[in-house]
């Protein structure tokens, strides 16, 4: 991570939701934003810390981070005859959010089917394998394909096609975003074949959550027509414009939406990470001593984070501190220095400061577990202090001297001070901001008679919404979304065996038990399924027993733990039976309906 860099002033930036960098204003020395701030933040551009900017603060050197260093303006849109009538509006439009847009369109596209009488005259694939080279580039990509395809059951097919490529030309896993506009068209008139809006967009409801992208809705928006097909301008193509830029640029967050805390506890809004311990260093090593890992190596990890920041989350290098990061320079804990990108995007989806001690540690875990999972690999093997520190350094920190010797002297004395610490444990949700309470640390769930709730009963208590919701807004798909924290431990609802972990495919990391009277449960979306003692594939496991945590690998777009309950090998609703734990009068699973997955 080392590498040569230069000290500035601490400033107040703004991102856009697409995470390009605006001009870098001069900061307001009153405690109001001036004029050319207020402006930014109207349009919905949020700051990391708008409190700071109303201290005397120094202006920014320009140019110390600029769009090229980051390159998060690019916006790449693939459409049809709709968005080539509306092509100088969004353009417009998304230049006016700060984005750079790249237009693809050609009247009668569809995925798979060529534009014909105008434009690039292209299929939807054959536009984005011309174009891959721009959408490597980008960071957001629009999608606007879908009257001109009139048959659902192809379609799904095809939506699925167009999106695997997408994600295959982002080359450099920069983290792309996926946006699909959905059909407002009726069809059947002035020439123009039947389009049945209903399905086409049910199709692509379906699999936003799977395919891992989000719907930008105009069906409630009632945009005027000039046929049965085509917005009428000026207010029709005004109006499919601004719906189209909005949502993008008013987009927040991933989805299932990260839940807020326990009404119990005085936190911040999003629990992602859940620390105790009375310093930064002793925060870390309590919070991946929870994920499971081995003390030495942890303490190999503190080593090295030792030498890089002294565990300051602000620390730029060579030897300043800073609220954000500056091209070229090591920041933050770990001092990322060319992996700024993810760092940025992360922290305002999770609209948290990037220099939160929990923010950057959880940003850690997201890197072993993804982008940098051959380096976490390595590391997992390591059983000695030495081959700890070592394997950190040289597979995931990679600075110009990975064999520094004061790493392993840092990582001795970690050990040594910590070492009794071996559960961890959780006591608050940010660097800074204490709770008062806290039962999702690991340990076992809340047994009713035979079930347990698959996570902490805290949760059911703040969120009971989080239990009842119909999976993907649909309640004849008999399933459950239960969005809460990277990290929250999940537990077994009932006694049985597990049969498969990971159970992976669309589930990720997750785990599949079935119990003595039959009944199917599969959990979904973990980090660790497989790998946790005690409920380990072929193992067996008691109700509330602890069998992983909530990730969002597989097909996710956030962290959640998805839950299927199947009966003679069909899906129920776990909607109820989930209640009916949480109230102490569990239902007969083999009870439980198959449609009509809606609450008690």
């Amino acid at each position: 991570m080392l590498s040569k860099r230069f000290a500035r002033p601490a400033v107040c930036l703004s991102l856009t939701l697409a995470l390009v960098m605006v001009p870098v204003l001069s900061v307001s020395t009153t405690n109001a934003l001036d004029a050319p701030q207020q402006k930014i933040f109207d349009r919905g551009i949020y700051y990391y810390d708008v409190a700071s900017c109303g201290e005397d603060v120094p202006t920014a050197t320009p140019g110390s981070i600029t769009p090229s260093s980051i390159d998060g303006g690019a916006l790449y849109v693939l459409g049809d005859s709709i968005t080539v009538r509306t092509d100088d509006l969004l353009k417009s439009g998304f230049e006016s959010k700060d984005f750079k847009p790249y237009i693809n369109a050609s009247e009668s596209r569809s995925i798979k089917g060529k534009g014909t009488t105008s434009g690039f005259k292209t299929s939807g694939l054959e536009a984005a394998e011309d174009d891959k080279a721009r959408i490597d580039n980008a960071k957001t990509v629009v999608i606007a394909l879908g009257t001109n395809n009139p048959t659902p059951a192809n379609f799904e097919n095809d939506i699925k096609d167009l999106v695997t490529k997408i994600k295959s030309y982002d080359k450099d896993n920069s983290g792309l975003k996926i946006y699909w506009v959905n059909i407002f068209s009726k069809g059947g008139s002035n020439g123009y074949g039947k389009v049945d809006a209903e399905k086409i967009n049910k199709s692509i409801n379906k699999l936003a959550s799977t395919e891992d992208f989000t719907v930008i809705d105009t069906t409630d928006k009632k945009i005027e027509l000039d046929d049965s097909v085509h917005p009428k301008a000026p207010e029709g193509t005004k109006k499919f414009a601004d719906t189209v830029v909005n949502g993008v640029a008013g987009a927040g967050g991933a989805n299932p939406a990260t839940p807020s805390v326990d009404n119990n506890c005085t936190c911040l809004a999003d629990p992602d990470t859940q620390l105790s311990g009375s310093e930064n260093a002793e925060k870390i090593w309590n919070y991946f001593i929870d994920k499971g890992l081995k003390p030495v190596q942890v303490a190999g990890m503190l080593g090295n984070i030792k030498v890089e920041s002294n565990f300051n989350p602000r620390s730029l290098q060579p030897s300043t501190t800073g609220d954000f990061p500056v091209a070229g320079q090591g920041y933050g804990l770990v001092q990322w220095t060319d992996r700024h990108a993810n760092l940025i995007r992360r922290s305002q989806e999770k609209k948290v400061k990037i220099y939160d001690l929990a923010f950057q540690i959880d940003h850690i875990w997201w890197e072993l577990n993804g982008p940098e999972k051959a380096a976490f690999d390595d590391f997992k093997k390591q059983t000695t202090l030495e081959g700890s520190w070592k394997s950190f350094s040289h597979k995931y920190e990679r600075p110009a001297a990975p064999d520094n010797p004061e790493r392993g002297t840092a990582a001795q004395d970690a050990l040594t001070k910590y070492g009794s610490n071996s559960g961890g444990g959780g006591n608050s949700t940010s660097g800074a901001v204490a709770c008062t309470k806290n039962d999702g640390g690991g340990g076992s769930g809340e047994v009713t008679g035979e079930y347990s709730l698959p996570i902490p009963k805290k949760w059911y208590k703040s969120n009971p919404g989080y239990f009842t919701g119909p999976h993907h807004g649909d309640p004849n798909d008999p399933a459950v979304d239960i969005p809460v924290p990277r990290g929250t431990p999940v537990y077994s609802v009932t006694d049985g065996k597990i049969t498969a972990a990971p159970n992976e495919g669309g589930y990720g990391q997750g785990v599949t038990i079935v119990a003595p009277n039959g009944v199917r449960y599969d959990y979904g979306h973990g980090y660790d399924g497989g790998t946790v003692s005690g409920a380990k594939n072929g193992d067996t496991v008691k109700a509330g027993q602890l069998i992983m945590h909530v990730n969002d690998t597989g097909s996710s777009r956030g962290d959640h733990l998805h839950l299927s309950i199947l009966v003679g090998g069909k899906e129920v609703c776990p909607q109820k039976f989930l209640v009916s734990i949480a109230k102490g009068a569990p239902l007969d699973p083999k009870t439980l309906p198959s449609t009509g997955c809606t609450p008690v």
